[in-house]
């Protein structure tokens, strides 16, 4: 919500009468936690700001809506109700419903809010970041693999140039904009800070961090930040965290990720809430924003930083020169990844092993091998012997 529409609602709500004013610390982004950082290192300023706003609104009643597991913030006079932090309750009726009932889910339907809002009578919520908005200042979280910092700059500040003044150089991993709502973009992208909140959190990515395994941990993040209400949400976050995870455990194939492209604009068109419709957008702008890395994990079946397990994994081929069709090794397979017929050339099923090396350990032949790609194996049962 921007400033000026805060004042409007607050002072609609002031001629109205017996009003409530809600300080909501409860809408962070996951990664940002930009109102959790303005509630913690600005409190004073932040206490200020909201007793101005509910004086302004000639509030009889202040709530504080605090995350479950957040240090208390307290207003004199104020009520605090506990509840869990989600980026749902970014709209104003969601966070509504969850104070009337506790329920946490997306309400496209209430236009209540705010003339007739929480017990029927008007109510304005506001979060930490509209209270404390300066005009042409933008606060935002720098976040990195193992830094945290608030910041305050001016609108049009370069990003290229924040990065730079708190030593991060630059990089060729994509940017991220705004956390699991925002968007990835490539770091070549010319960017300069404005005032969404798209620019609530700069995510540089390192060059041992994994892009791949970055998607993946977005969007697993994305599906447990859904309330499952919104049948496009529930499904979609579900079904984007599952290719992502895919890519990083090498059952990906080209034909994965042009799923995002055909229902990350369904998602956007049609969800309930702007949770719904910004990760959507979030996932397809990581398939642009980090293609080559994708693609390397798609393709060529690796990864160049070492991050996704599955990629590090040995694979094993049994020399059809040294097979001796004894079974042992069937034996001491877990996985029953190993075909076996009696005289015949045995094979392992590459999508089933996974790489222990037990069946290695037990042949006697001396047949069962690291793969490295360059020994001939056969793809269909052949006899022992009569392999060439």
């Amino acid at each position: 919500m921007k400033r000026e529409e805060l004042n409007t609602l607050l002072a609609d709500a002031a001629g109205r009468g017996n009003g409530i004013f809600v300080l909501n610390l409860a809408c962070d982004d996951p990664i940002a936690l930009l109102n959790r950082a303005l509630a913690t290192e600005k409190a004073a300023a932040l206490t200020d700001a909201a007793k101005a706003a509910a004086e302004q609104m000639k509030a009889e009643k202040c709530i504080v809506m605090l995350p479950e597991g957040f240090d208390s913030f307290g207003i004199e006079g104020a009520e605090t109700v506990i509840v869990p932090r989600s980026l749902v309750l970014r709209e104003a009726p969601a966070a509504l419903h969850m104070l009337a009932t506790g329920e946490l889910r997306a309400c496209p339907d209430e236009r209540s809010y705010p003339t007739e809002g929480l017990d029927g009578r008007p109510t304005v919520i506001a979060d930490a970041v509209t209270l404390l908005h300066q005009e042409g200042k933008k606060a935002l979280m720098l976040v990195t693999a193992d830094t945290r910092k608030l910041l305050e700059v001016d609108v049009g500040t370069a990003v290229s140039d924040i990065l730079q003044s708190q030593g991060i150089p630059h990089a060729e991993k994509p940017l991220l904009l705004g956390g699991l709502t925002g968007r990835m973009v490539p770091a070549s992208t010319p960017l300069t800070v404005e005032d969404t909140p798209d620019f609530d959190l700069l995510r540089p990515y390192g060059a041992a961090e994994c892009m791949a395994d970055t998607a993946a941990s977005l969007l697993a993040n994305a599906r447990e930040e859904s309330c499952q209400k919104c049948v496009l949400c529930r499904e979609g976050t579900w079904q984007m965290a599952a290719i992502f995870a895919d890519v990083t455990e090498g059952k990906a194939t080209r034909d994965t990720l042009p799923m995002i492209d055909d229902i990350g604009p369904l998602i956007q068109a049609g969800a309930f809430c702007t949770f719904g419709k910004g990760m959507a957008r979030l996932a397809v702008s990581i398939l642009s924003a980090c293609k080559a890395e994708l693609d390397m994990h798609i393709i060529r079946k690796q990864c160049p930083t070492g991050v996704c397990a599955a990629f590090n994994r040995k694979t094993y081929a049994i020399d059809p020169k040294k097979c001796a069709a004894n079974g042992d090794c069937v034996d001491e397979c877990p996985e029953d990844a190993i075909t076996f017929k009696k005289n015949f050339i045995s094979m392992i099923d590459k999508a089933m092993c996974t790489g222990c090396g037990k069946c290695a350990s037990v042949c006697e032949e001396g047949a069962i091998v690291v793969y490295d790609g360059k020994m001939r194996v056969p793809d269909k049962a052949t006899r022992v012997g009569r392999f060439k």
